[in-house]
């Protein structure tokens, strides 16, 4: 986003960083001026920065603001940013209005607020979950008053945005010290606390993890608990192959016989129409940026930032599967994970499976579903 628009101040919220860590990131994003306010134990961190000829004047900040008043160029008139951040729990709703108005009170520059109040104004900015209520939004918009704001508009957050916010993101990350993050991952534990060495300790949460999530055993359909892993894998085989084996035999046709047909000649030539590249495109767009890899390792992020590279091969793999009906065998390899419902689990029935494909798979499959969704 900083190559596309090229600003002269940002604004990151929620760094979970030191202020020394983030001075390092803001100057890495090419702002060499800032105000960094550290994360508060396992959660916050503010940053405003700024880079050209600007004049800036911090006139005060807290864990959930930064203000400042800005002279763009000499002589030009001063002009005054606040950086905020709502807070986002319920409870605290009522500290976060009342900090806007005391920003608000004896303004006499023009004034503009930027960040996430964490609420919203009407119930049409809300996008699916429950609805927001009617006195809570009425709250927000009372504070706006009394402040003299405006509002300027909603923006949604289009896949593309939110994949851009996650390389953010992932860059923000590559500050952790590697052997850090790598138990913190392990642990999936976002609450690092910033300039401790916690190895030992997300290593000790990383193998209670690993002892609990283990499976020890597994009952045969016939009821003796087998222990051994190359029993528990047949166990697991014959499972799933029962289960997504039909043993319905004989002709189906007076089944189907009440079924009308629905897709008309026209529907049907599309539907078997040659697919093209912008659909292969389109399909990897639909795709989480950080979504569990497969067999191979790289989640759909690195085909979306890399697609320059990998594109056309991509794209021509796809098209001879799609178009042509070649071989799946190079790629069709799924990875099947077992999430216990309950604990120490010892019959199938209590796990959930979870498939991890390859991002290829995952392209041609989207690439059908969207063709077929349209219908």
């Amino acid at each position: 986003m900083l190559k596309i628009y090229h600003p002269h101040i940002i604004f990151f919220m929620e760094t979970k960083l030191s202020m020394t860590r983030m001075e390092k990131v803001r100057r890495r994003c090419g702002f060499f001026n800032g105000i960094d306010i550290p994360s508060e134990g396992f959660h916050g961190g503010l940053s405003l920065g700024w880079n050209g000829g600007s004049l800036v004047s911090l006139q005060s900040f807290s864990h959930n603001h930064i203000d400042v008043e800005i002279q763009e160029a000499d002589n030009a008139p001063w002009w005054r940013f606040t950086s905020f951040y709502g807070a986002p729990e319920v409870r605290n709703k009522q500290e976060t209005w009342d900090l806007l108005r005391r920003l608000g009170r004896n303004n006499s520059l023009p004034w503009l607020v930027g960040g996430d109040f964490n609420d919203i104004l009407f119930a049409n900015e809300k996008q699916e979950r429950l609805p927001r209520e009617e006195a809570r939004m009425e709250v927000f918009r009372r504070t706006l008053d009394d402040c003299h704001l405006e509002n300027i508009g909603f923006s949604e957050r289009s896949e593309e945005i939110l994949g851009k916010i996650t390389e953010v993101k992932l860059h923000l990350n590559m500050e952790i010290d590697k052997e850090e993050r790598y138990w913190e991952q392990r642990a999936r534990a976002n609450w690092l606390k910033m300039e401790d060495k916690n190895t030992t300790f997300f290593h000790k949460y990383a193998s209670q993890r690993n002892r609990v999530n283990r499976i020890r055993g597994l009952q045969h359909s016939d009821g003796p608990l087998a222990t051994n892993s190359k029993e528990m894998e047949s166990i697991v085989k014959k499972y799933f192959s029962d289960l997504f084996t039909s043993n319905v035999f004989g002709n189906l046709d007076h089944i189907l016989s009440g079924v009308q047909p629905c897709i008309s000649e026209t529907m049907n030539y599309s539907l078997m129409d040659t697919y093209t590249e912008g659909e292969i495109i389109e399909a990897l767009k639909g795709i989480g940026p950080t979504k569990a890899s497969g067999a191979d390792g790289f989640p759909a992020l690195f085909y979306q930032q890399y697609w320059h590279i990998i594109g056309k091969d991509t794209c021509a793999f796809c098209l001879e599967v799609l178009n042509k009906g070649s071989s799946l065998e190079e790629i069709n390899v799924t990875h099947l994970v077992l999430i216990p419902k309950t604990a120490n689990p010892t019959n199938l029935k209590n796990f959930y499976p979870i498939s991890f494909c390859t991002v290829i798979y995952m392209i041609i499959a989207k690439t059908v579903a969207n063709r077929l969704q349209k219908f």
